[in-house]
C-alpha cells in the first residue's frame, strides 16, 4: 500500500472501534489519495474513477469497489445515513475493499510490470508493436 494511502488507512483503523463512521470517512479519503496521487486521477473523484476505467487503468470491478467506499464514506458524514448498529460491519467491509483495490490496482500491476520487464527486449518490442504502441 502506498505510503500516503497507508497513513490514512492506519488512522481509520485506529478510530474504527470507537467511530466506524469516522473510519468510513477516512477510508473514503484514502481512496481519494489512491485515485488522485497513485493512479493519476484528476478532477472530482466520481469523474476520475470513470476516466480511469475508460482509459483502462483500472478494471470496472475495481471502480465498483472504489465507488462503494466513496459513497459509503460520503454517507458516513451525514447524520442518519449509517445506522450505529451497522457501523462495525460496514467499516470492516470498507477496509476489505480498500485492500482489494490496492491489490488489484497497485500490487498486481507492479508484479506484472516487473515480470514483463524481464522478458527479452525483442519480445517486449514485438508485443508493443502488436498492441499499437510503437516499438
Amino acid at each position: 500500500m502506498p505510503g500516503d494511502v497507508r497513513t490514512v488507512y492506519e488512522e481509520a483503523a485506529a478510530v474504527s472501534a470507537a467511530s466506524p463512521r469516522a473510519a468510513a470517512a477516512l477510508l473514503r479519503t484514502a481512496v481519494e489519495v489512491l485515485v488522485m496521487q497513485e493512479l493519476g486521477g484528476e478532477g472530482k473523484l466520481f469523474d476520475a474513477i470513470g476516466k480511469l476505467v475508460r482509459d483502462e487503468k483500472i478494471k470496472p470491478i475495481v471502480a465498483r469497489a472504489l465507488d462503494i467506499v466513496r459513497v459509503t464514506g460520503n454517507d458516513a458524514v451525514h447524520p442518519g445515513q449509517i445506522r450505529d448498529d451497522d457501523g462495525q460491519d460496514m467499516a470492516a467491509d470498507l477496509f476489505e475493499l480498500v485492500n482489494l483495490v490496492v491489490e488489484s490496482a497497485i500490487t498486481e500491476q507492479r508484479k506484472l510490470d516487473g515480470m514483463f520487464a524481464n522478458l527479452p527486449e525483442r519480445v517486449r518490442s514485438a508485443i508493443a508493436q502488436r498492441d499499437g504502441q510503437g516499438g
